[in-house]
């Protein structure tokens, strides 16, 4: 066994040491474990909620990439909101159908006045004939030449038989052709032919202007009568057209009564249409799954807070423990073994000098360890 005396001291010092460190790992408790934190809540992981009031959910649907998307949508009506949606579209529907076909009908197109324009050209026309009529005045020179020429054949023929009476009587009184009582009486009634035939021809001229004038005036009477006839066929003819116009207005007032009655039916069905969108609008499906998203990342927050700050009071109360005699020993044989083996070390000298004299079985050698 001699030839372990020179690796004694640091078998002896080595196992001190081991031995040590192994009763001081036994003897002392572990610190305690990390906590284990859950992961924090995912935003595609947020509560679906549906609002049934509004009509109306926030859900959590898979993309076509397979991915979550958060999607805001109605949810399918009750069969009688249904029904009274729908009804309102039909009354925007047809009222405004309705809308646009009184708009496209306008009574005052509808109003004939063909009948009107044919009395007034025909009227027109009977005018101008008249006043052709009208300005036809017979040539009265004419007829007073002619009225003389006839009054004249007639003083000829008046004073050709007096002068052949006045002969007569003459010729029975014994007066003969040549004779100064023929001559007188044949001068005297030469004058009384020229006064006839001079009379005649004023006569004439005053009579055919007074024709003249009455003619005139009966065409004036007769363009007077026409004209009036004119008139009361014009008068009846506007009276029409006055009522046709008169109808055209109370239709074209009946017309804008019919639209405002269809837009008032169109602005019921956009209310009931509005109020379904605004009831939508109000909906708090998706500021309420923000707020139960919000509080669930609030409550992971406030447990991973409380884990951390438990798991630093429990390190704290572990550095506070005092060592067991398990430690101390170990702590304290362990600290022995490593001197053992120090050859810088006053153990470490003294177990160097007692392997020295084991070896050589003198006592200078232990003698000496014990004086370094």
């Amino acid at each position: 066994m001699a030839f372990l005396a020179p690796i004694a001291p640091a078998l002896i010092g080595g196992a001190l040491a081991a031995g040590g460190s192994i009763l001081a790992s036994r003897s002392a408790p572990k610190p305690p474990a990390p906590p284990k934190i859950p992961d924090a809540p995912k935003p595609e992981d947020m509560m679906d909620v549906i609002d049934k009031v509004a009509g109306v959910q926030a859900i959590n649907v898979n993309g076509a990439d397979g991915k979550k998307r958060r999607v805001i949508e109605r949810i399918p009506r009750t069969k009688q909101e249904q029904i009274l949606y729908d009804e309102a579209g039909d009354l925007m529907k047809n009222a405004l159908g309705n809308i646009q076909q009184l708009y496209q009908l306008d009574p005052n197109a509808v109003i004939d006045f063909a009948p009107f324009i044919q009395s007034v050209n025909h009227l027109n026309q009977k005018r101008g004939r008249d006043i052709a009529r009208l300005a036809q005045i017979p040539d009265f020179n004419e007829f007073a030449q002619n009225f003389k020429n006839m009054q004249k054949t007639v003083i000829d023929d008046e004073f050709r038989t007096a002068k052949n009476a006045k002969q007569a009587e003459l010729t029975r009184m014994g007066y003969g052709v040549d004779s100064t009582a023929w001559a007188n009486a044949e001068a005297a009634l030469d004058r009384q032919y020229a006064e006839a035939v001079a009379k005649n021809d004023v006569t004439s001229e005053i009579n055919a202007r007074e024709l003249q004038n009455k003619d005139i005036q009966n065409r004036v009477l007769a363009y007077n009568l026409g004209e009036q006839g004119r008139t009361g066929e014009l008068d009846a003819e506007q009276m029409i057209l006055a009522a046709n116009r008169e109808q055209a207005g109370e239709r074209e007032t009946h017309r804008a009564k019919q639209i405002q009655e269809q837009a008032g039916l169109f602005q019921t069905g956009a209310g009931i249409r509005k109020e379904d969108i605004n009831t939508a609008l109000q909906n708090v499906a998706p500021q309420t799954a923000q707020n139960l998203f919000a509080s669930q990342m609030q409550g992971h927050r406030t447990n991973m807070e409380g884990s951390i700050l438990n798991y630093q009071n429990q390190l704290g109360a572990f550095d506070r423990k005092p060592l067991n005699f398990g430690e101390i020993a170990g702590y304290h044989a362990g600290k022995i073994g490593g001197e053992m083996i120090n050859p810088n070390s006053s153990i470490g000298k003294y177990t160097m000098g007692f392997a020295d004299w084991l070896t050589r079985g003198k006592n200078d050698g232990f003698s000496k360890g014990l004086v370094y």
